[in-house]
Parts: structure tokens; C-alpha cells; sequence
């Protein structure tokens, strides 16, 4: 089990377990920011969540420490109105 803290809300994250760029596993965080994965094939594993990646290699055998990742939420930065120029039209010449 690995753990995602950091996050106003611990819980309802998406945790994804990639290999070869394929998703081979998901899991979701519980209310306390908790997450494992039943069985993953061995191999280099990358574990990704908000934005964050982990990579290690699973083993044939045995059991794997998955990370303790902590997730910044950043609020979203406003940008001020772009003001509108009115555009002067003037008449063809036929």
C-alpha cells in the first residue's frame, strides 16, 4: 500500500500502475489517501497520480513498498480581461 497526501481532499484519487506506456492496473484512493494494487506483472512499473510519476521494478516474487506520494493542488491563476478594441470600418471602393 502507498499513501497520497498533501491534497485538501486525501481521497477519491485515481492511481494508475503503467508498464510499457500501458495502464495495467488502477486503483483508486480511499478517505484517507490510501492505495494499493491486487497483483501487478513483474517489471519496471511507473506509478502515476495528479501528475506525479514513480517508477521501480516489480518483482517476480515478493511483495513491492509502493511510494508514499504528495500531491500540491494549485488553484487555478486568472488572468486578467483582454481589453476590446472597437474596429473602425471604413466603406470599399467598388
Amino acid at each position: 500500500m502507498g499513501r497520497v497526501t498533501g491534497t485538501p481532499v486525501p481521497g477519491f484519487r485515481v492511481v494508475e500502475a503503467l508498464q510499457n506506456g500501458q495502464v495495467v492496473a488502477s486503483s483508486m484512493t480511499d478517505g484517507s489517501g490510501y492505495y494499493g494494487f491486487a497483483a501487478l506483472p513483474p517489471g519496471k512499473t511507473e506509478v502515476r497520480v495528479s501528475g506525479q510519476r514513480w517508477v521501480d521494478t516489480v518483482p517476480e516474487r515478493g511483495v513491492i513498498r509502493l511510494p508514499d506520494l504528495t500531491v500540491r493542488d494549485l488553484k487555478p491563476v486568472t488572468a486578467a480581461p483582454m481589453p476590446v478594441t472597437p474596429a473602425i470600418l471604413s466603406p470599399s471602393k467598388p
